[in-house]
């Protein structure tokens, strides 16, 4: 998944958060596994903290060992030695990180739904930039990622449990004889991160929340291969364009007056762009053809709209183009039906991902 520089920097540290992430949801949905990782993570700062003694010890006896006094048998012994001593640190060291590795990354549907959460925080990032808008930082994101794990966990624990006394209640948490809450597909997607994309939600202001669903949309359909960056790019500087573009999904809120003309210089970029972007794409190349035709000389926006959605994109070819090249295309006379192809763009990527 690639974006702009500035998220570009974001994604060199992407493999941190993600991280961060998971080792979030093994502390809720499998504490044994998350109490081991704790363990091999604190062998790890503790043979981090003896390399460096052992470092330090080593530089020490070689200023000792030196050309002069290397005859001397304990000398040179303790220099061996100290190598040594490094040479096992490392060992230790890659060994406890090969077993990090393997609890973090053991379960494969966790990892999949650690990465739609990060990309969650990698769309507050994008929309902050867009929109010069202060977001989250990742600290307090992951922080909300732990209390919204810990809500949902408590809530389908309570859910799940017959009405009880308080103290019958509380005998069976003491045993540990609770009903387990059942992880799979169908927890992520319904239970945990529609609450968390909501709380994400709540932290946007209201005008922006629908700008903050496409950027997600966009960048899911990145990581999914739904949509290259070319395309997302190409939207975007189109998207920006348009007054008040964050205003999209308002139902009174036009882009355009009916009857205002279509700037010849701007609609020829528009195809400019997209012939550039898809220069094999007979389909496409028929439907401007047959747009440029039905239209005539009249290109006002009323003409536009009707031709291009009564006409061209109902039938072949026009129909045979992809949502997101139909919502490029639609950047000429960005009406209703435009907008509507944005709704359904989001829908489309993000339903497949979790409840929307």
């Amino acid at each position: 998944m690639a974006l702009d520089a500035e998220n570009d920097v974001i994604l060199r540290q992407a493999n941190t958060s993600w991280v961060d992430i998971k080792e979030t949801m093994l502390k809720h949905l499998q504490p044994e596994t998350y109490a081991e990782l704790a363990r091999v993570k604190q062998e790890l700062q503790k043979l981090s903290l003896q390399k460096d003694t052992l470092r330090k010890n080593f530089e020490n006896c070689f200023l000792v060992a030196n050309q002069d006094t290397l005859q001397v048998v304990n000398e040179y012994s303790v220099l061996k030695q100290s190598i040594e001593e490094i040479f096992m640190n490392s060992a230790a060291t890659q060994q406890a990180r090969e077993k990090y590795e393997s609890l973090i990354n053991k379960n494969s549907m966790f990892s999949t739904y650690a990465n739609t959460i990060l990309i969650m925080y990698l769309s507050l990032k994008k929309l902050s930039k867009l929109m010069d808008e202060v977001t989250y930082s990742w600290s307090r994101f992951n922080s909300i990622v732990d209390q919204v794990l810990a809500k949902v966990m408590r809530d389908l624990k309570q859910k799940q449990e017959p009405s009880q006394e308080p103290d019958q209640k509380l005998s069976r948490e003491e045993t540990g004889s609770q009903t387990p809450v059942k992880i799979d597909e169908a927890f992520f997607k319904q239970a945990l991160l529609p609450q968390i994309h909501g709380v994400v939600c709540t932290s946007v202001k209201q005008p922006l929340v629908s700008l903050f669903n496409l950027v997600l949309a966009l960048l899911i359909g990145l990581k999914a291969g739904t949509v290259t960056e070319d395309e997302v790019d190409l939207l975007y500087k189109r998207f920006f364009e348009l007054p008040s573009a964050h205003l999209w999904r308002q139902h009174d809120h036009e882009f355009m007056g009916a009857n205002e003309l279509i700037e010849k210089t701007r609609y020829f970029s528009v195809k400019r762009d997209l012939f550039k972007l898809y220069p094999e794409d007979a389909n496409l190349r028929l439907a401007v053809e047959l747009l440029e035709k039905e239209a005539g000389s009249e290109f006002s926006f009323r003409k536009l709209s009707q031709t291009l959605n009564q006409k061209i994109l109902v039938s072949k070819p026009g129909s045979d183009l992809s949502l997101i090249l139909k919502i490029q295309l639609g950047f000429v006379c960005p009406d209703q039906q435009f907008k509507s192809r944005l709704v359904q763009l989001v829908y489309e990527q993000i339903q497949p991902v979790f409840d929307f």
